[in-house]
């Protein structure tokens, strides 16, 4: 009898270590399933990263040619306004001209 009672302990124990290996793999696998999808998303946020980094290179490209445009457009600003004054001037100078060959003319007629 005391067979038998060790022989059925032994198969219960074997039955029990069955389940238990069975468990411990059904785990492995949910551990493996969670590990792929882990390392998908980690694969997701490294493309992410690459894309923020692509874009602030981008942004920071821009802001260097709005640079560039903002002083090529007031250094044009300064040289239309310079522009400006210069043909003011030779306006000036130019009625200043006609006024004393009207006068010129004038004196002639008068004179003649």
């Amino acid at each position: 009898m005391q067979n038998e009672d060790t022989e059925k302990i032994l198969i219960a124990i074997n039955e029990f270590s069955i389940k238990v290996e069975e468990r411990f793999e059904r785990m492995d696998d949910r551990f493996d399933g969670i590990d792929r999808r882990l390392d998908g998303i980690d694969h997701r946020l490294d493309r992410i990263e690459n894309t923020i980094s692509e874009i602030r290179h981008e942004l920071s490209e821009i802001d260097r040619r709005l640079e560039m445009l903002e002083n090529r457009t007031r250094e044009d600003s300064n040289a239309l306004a310079e522009v400006a004054v210069d043909l003011r001037n030779r306006l000036s100078i130019a009625e200043r001209n006609i006024k004393e060959l009207q006068i010129r003319l004038d004196q002639q007629k008068v004179a003649a």
